[in-house]
């Protein structure tokens, strides 16, 4: 099983290291994913004897807890995605706007 502090480290490393958005997303893929090896050892949890399990438990919620606020605490320095204004599209007019080009009658 890792030991928790190196995970936190190992996901500190990762986030320090991200200068996108998409590499970032990979680190917390990487260490709080399905696979990642925080997940691992708390699947490992159920073969150890209660008082160790108890312990490691604990010392694995403070890992995934202080990886979360890592990753949390870099996401929000991301500039926001621009707001896309586009409504109404270009050169429509409401049928009861003043300003409605008048249309020809052809007779």
């Amino acid at each position: 099983m890792a030991e928790p502090r190196e995970l936190v480290d190992e996901a500190a490393r990762g986030v320090a290291g991200a200068s996108t958005l998409e590499e970032l997303s990979a680190v917390r893929t990487a260490v709080s994913g399905k696979r990642s090896p925080l997940v691992e050892a708390r699947r490992a949890l159920g073969a150890m004897a209660p008082e160790a399990r108890r312990e490691a438990g604990q010392a694995l919620n403070e890992a995934k807890a202080a990886i979360d606020a890592l990753l949390d605490a870099r996401e929000p320095s991301w500039p926001p995605p621009p707001v896309l204004n586009n409504w109404p599209p270009n050169g429509w007019t409401s049928p009861r706007s003043p300003n409605r080009p008048p249309t020809a009658i052809s007779m």
